[in-house]
């Protein structure tokens, strides 16, 4: 989507965290006790220790009992279990910390009835994380199409699962990368495209232009304005 995200940047699923040659699954409550806490160990030998939990095996039981622990990593290895049970995200998307309720947007597992809770929700990174679900719903990103974030709106855009009714809002919109997004939207209406070709940012006009859904006749009378506006000058 083109926006970093924030959090843990080194953050990665669990499967890719195995021990070294053993076919036996890394045991989650022997490796808890040695995740070491804040501050009373090195950064290196932390980061190492949640590695080492989140490719353990978690039952369903312990990670209802981790999403209460007071340690928000933790809590954010559990949102990002594709095992997590429903309820156990529908719990974590209420956290304090708005970084695990990023985790849980990001589970591929997340409903669609928490991404539309968290699409409300007060922090801006969390909504902008749930604009570029594929899975989000049309209605929900109707709904984000008019956050007052510039940075939402732009996920939205991009989704190519964004609602017609949505791309004529944002086709609109004061930020050109926003208009230049719904140019390029596959599933953009002709009717918005026309309109994309008489905007302001010629970048925005020409990928109108060139869009498949831009008609014929419409693209003609275009390209004819363009090459006489070009030649007068």
């Amino acid at each position: 989507m083109g926006i970093p995200k924030p959090g843990n940047s080194n953050r990665r699923s669990g499967n890719q965290y195995t021990r070294k040659n053993s076919q036996q699954p890394l045991r989650a409550v022997p490796l808890l006790s040695q995740v070491p806490p804040k501050g009373d160990s090195t950064s290196r030998n932390r980061k190492d220790a949640l590695r080492m939990l989140a490719a353990a095996h978690c039952s369903p039981q312990l990670l209802a009992t981790l999403a209460g622990h007071p340690d928000y990593e933790i809590r954010q290895l559990v949102a990002d279990q594709k095992s997590c049970p429903r309820e156990v995200l529908e719990q974590l998307s209420h956290d304090d910390v708005p970084a695990v309720r990023q985790h849980v947007v990001d589970n591929p597992t997340c409903t669609t009835a928490i991404l539309e809770q968290l699409s409300h929700d007060p922090e801006v990174w969390v909504r902008i994380y749930v604009a570029a679900r594929p899975t989000c719903l049309p209605a929900t990103l109707d709904s984000l199409s008019r956050d007052r974030d510039h940075r939402v709106r732009q996920n939205v855009a991009e989704n190519k699962l964004c609602p017609a009714a949505a791309l004529e809002r944002l086709s609109r919109d004061r930020e050109n990368e926003i208009r230049w997004a719904v140019a390029q939207h596959p599933n953009c209406p002709p009717a918005v495209l026309e309109r994309l070709l008489q905007d302001q940012n010629q970048a925005v006009a020409h990928v109108a232009a060139d869009h498949p859904n831009t008609l014929k006749s419409t693209r003609a009378m275009w390209q004819l304005a363009h090459n006489n506006g070009t030649s007068s000058t």
